[in-house]
């Protein structure tokens, strides 16, 4: 090594230093001198010190030019901050290709950051052309390196199918892997596996512990799981039991009525999403969705329409996606219900977009009722919703 490299890595070491113990005035008054001399460490440091606005005004454009400088030399990191700000818009026009492209150089490179961004990039078809195989690809790549969301990403797409064969034992131990590192959708999404008996035998008291971990870290439906949970563990049998179904006890048709509401709350537990980072299935319970009088009105109309609880069921969800998908119609039946959703409720027909998908692959009861008998059943749902309103 020569005097001049062990000086330069002398600078960096010290520069690392003051950077630790926030003295961020001498990291830069060592570090400019080798940034401006090449040295790619000293150009991606000098970027986050101006980006994060840590002792110096924030000056993106300066970031961006350190950020740069370092990238085009292949700096990995350099390039992975780049594609953020690229993905933000932080002193450039917001550039989700940009983004990709710099993501690509840098996961190609084994980043596992950039990896798992560049994943879901192509989950979601921003930046590139939507491709389920390759985001499996970097999902699994940054998942192998130990990246914790990437465990979790990879777990729901194997779930899904989206990508892969469905392969719920392998989503399980990816799951694992994710929750074992204090990854929260991971331990929630282990919890399902562990209450539905997906991937593994069904355990209740395991799925608590992983929903419980969840619920620590502030994540809602889990906490909504563990709260339920305990309120059932204060009650006898029978109180459980009347708690369940609360909703029912305007129904005289008691037996049905469980039947039904067991059921739609199964199909909405097990919708494609329920294990991903839908905002609304992942952050609210499905009982909270609905009123009792929706839900009696939904027992009254299968009924009156003389339907089976899984027909039944299919139609209710039905109905909801029906809404969305009428939404540009002025008047009709689905208008007028729909003009009905109250606030709390208007997130909900993306929900039932997902789970009338689910429902249509894999009917409960085998088959999809016939058009006539879901509009007769529309047609009673709206007649009891209107009538227990008016009561």
């Amino acid at each position: 090594m020569s005097q001049q490299d062990g000086n330069t890595s002398e600078n960096q070491r010290a520069g690392a230093a003051a950077y630790d113990r926030a003295d961020y005035a001498t990291a830069m008054r060592l570090w400019l001198p080798l940034a401006e001399g090449g040295n790619a460490d000293s150009q991606t440091m000098l970027g986050i010190i101006y980006e994060e606005v840590q002792g110096v005004p924030q000056d993106y454009t300066a970031a961006l030019t350190w950020y740069r400088r370092a990238a085009d030399q292949g700096h990995p990191d350099a390039q992975f901050y780049l594609a953020y700000m690229h993905d933000l818009g932080k002193g450039v026009p917001i550039d989700p290709a940009a983004a990709a492209n710099w993501l690509s150089k840098a996961a190609d490179q084994g980043h596992a950051d950039a990896q798992f961004n560049l994943g879901a990039m192509y989950e979601d078809g921003i930046g590139v052309s939507q491709d389920y195989q390759a985001a499996v690809t970097w999902y699994r790549k940054a998942a192998e390196q130990g990246h914790a969301k990437a465990q979790n990403n990879l777990g729901t797409m194997l779930v899904k199918a989206q990508g892969v064969p469905q392969d719920y034992d392998s989503a399980t131990d990816w799951f694992r892997k994710a929750a074992a590192q204090g990854d929260v959708e991971g331990q929630f999404n282990l919890g399902l596996m562990y209450e539905n008996g997906t991937g593994v035998p069904q355990d209740q008291h395991a799925a608590m512990t992983w929903y419980r971990a969840a619920a620590d870290q502030g994540h809602t439906a889990a906490k909504a799981r563990v709260e339920q949970t305990q309120q059932c563990a204060k009650v006898g049998a029978d109180q459980k039991q009347q708690e369940e179904e609360k909703p029912l006890e305007l129904r005289e048709d008691i037996e049905f009525a469980r039947a039904f509401q067991k059921l739609l709350r199964e199909v909405a537990a097990n919708a494609p999403g329920a294990l991903n980072r839908d905002p609304v299935i992942a952050s609210t319970e499905f009982s909270s969705l609905y009123s009792p009088a929706e839900i009696v009105s939904g027992i009254s109309a299968a009924e009156d329409a003389g339907l089976s609880v899984e027909q039944g069921v299919i139609c209710f969800v039905m109905l909801y996606a029906a809404m969305e998908a009428e939404l540009q119609k002025r008047g009709g039946l689905f208008h007028r219900l729909r003009t009905k959703l109250t606030p709390r409720q208007g997130a909900r027909a993306h929900t039932h977009s997902i789970m009338f998908k689910n429902v249509c692959e894999r009917p409960p009861g085998g088959h999809m009722p016939n058009l006539e008998a879901f509009h007769v059943f529309a047609r009673g749902y709206n007649a009891n919703l209107t009538h227990n309103a008016k009561t």
